[in-house]
């Protein structure tokens, strides 16, 4: 009896904290499988940066390397917390004082502190950056800028606001002042 019972204790002790990677990943749910070595665990939750009043989204994929931390070495209780940087999935990033998102089509979000510098480059995916607030929407895309409001606008310069540009047209029921 007393054999059975160090075994069930060493293999509790070595499922406390496991590495292994996404198998199958069901998004609705908020939950994946992770393979470790030859044994898929069970539907598990992944763990998220916060999900009280403010939430965020930050699904683990299919092949990517987490870390299952069961309580009490049971695998059915485990949480999936995170991925782990790898050969394949090397760190984006080597200063503690910079935020930053690298995503699969190569747009990057950054914020460094340090700088006080916000970045959001879509270059290497040609893509479109919106930023809304009520009525006010400004679209900046590989084809130009665009600047909607509801009512007025208001442009501030310390010496002066310059236009340049081969052609500027006046709207239909513009007025001049």
């Amino acid at each position: 009896m007393f054999g059975a019972e160090v075994g069930e204790l060493d293999r509790r002790c070595a499922n406390l904290v496991r590495v292994g990677t996404i198998a199958e990943a069901d998004y609705v749910t908020a939950k994946a499988r992770v393979r470790i070595g030859d044994m898929v665990t069970d539907w598990r939750p992944w763990a998220v940066g916060c999900a009280g009043a403010d939430v965020t989204w930050s699904a683990p994929e299919v092949g990517e390397q987490v870390m299952l931390l069961s309580p009490g070495g049971n695998l059915s209780l485990g949480v999936i917390v995170g991925g782990l940087y790898q050969q394949s999935a090397p760190p984006p990033a080597d200063r503690p004082t910079l935020r930053r998102i690298v995503y699969g089509d190569g747009t990057v979000v950054e914020y460094d502190r340090e700088s006080h510098r916000l970045r959001v480059d879509l270059t290497a995916a040609t893509g479109t950056a919106e930023i809304r607030s009520g009525p006010a929407v400004l679209t900046v895309a590989p084809d130009g800028i665009s600047l909607r409001v509801g009512a007025s606008l208001l442009l501030v310069a310390a010496d002066k606001i310059r236009i340049e540009a081969d052609l500027i047209e006046k709207s239909p029921n513009e007025r001049t002042i």
